[in-house]
């Protein structure tokens, strides 16, 4: 099998600081729009003054049969990838997804998705496809590996849509919960 692509530990840690928080702005060096549908290259969102937790996606495919997947990058610095800032450090026109009524992150469910069937060992993948956000109030947000939707293979989807999570998440298994 080719080698698993998950969250790192850091990625996970980085993640685990986002408990408790609420995210009320999310900035992307472009966007693109369908629907209930949103797709970027790399996502990050404000968690302080200064403080950023960036999202990046890796698309690569196995050798033979062309399987896709993917590696999801979770990482925090100061400044959005793919931003850059002027001289006095004011962002330089980021797109932006603004969280109305923004609620506290209680839980985090990362779905990994496995495709192995008939395949030789190289060619079976398995990779973390998606992250999910519950938050109070029964309010939830995705960031997944571009499955379908708008965009290229490394652009990262992002949804409130509860119809298009469960897109997002569809044929993947829950492989763990941070709360």
């Amino acid at each position: 099998m080719t080698r698993p692509s998950f969250l790192s530990n850091a990625s996970i840690s980085t993640l685990r600081s986002l408990l408790g928080r609420s995210i009320h702005t999310i900035f992307a060096p472009r966007l693109e729009v369908a629907g209930a549908h949103l797709a970027a290259p790399r996502l990050a969102m404000l968690i302080s003054k200064d403080v950023f937790v960036n999202f990046h996606c890796e698309w690569s495919e196995t050798p033979r049969f062309l399987n896709d997947s993917w590696l999801i990058t979770v990482s925090e610095a100061d400044n959005p990838h793919g931003i850059e800032k002027n001289e006095s450090g004011a962002l330089l026109a980021p797109c932006t997804i603004s969280m109305y009524h923004a609620k506290p992150i209680r839980k985090i469910e990362i779905f990994d998705y496995q495709y192995s069937e008939d395949e030789p060992p190289e060619e079976a993948v398995h990779y973390d496809r998606a992250i999910v956000f519950s938050c109070d109030e029964g309010r939830s947000f995705c960031i997944a590996c571009m499955i379908n939707g708008p965009g290229i293979s490394e652009y990262l989807h992002f949804s409130e849509d509860a119809r298009v999570i469960q897109e997002m998440i569809c044929e993947s298994k829950s492989r763990l919960i941070l709360n």
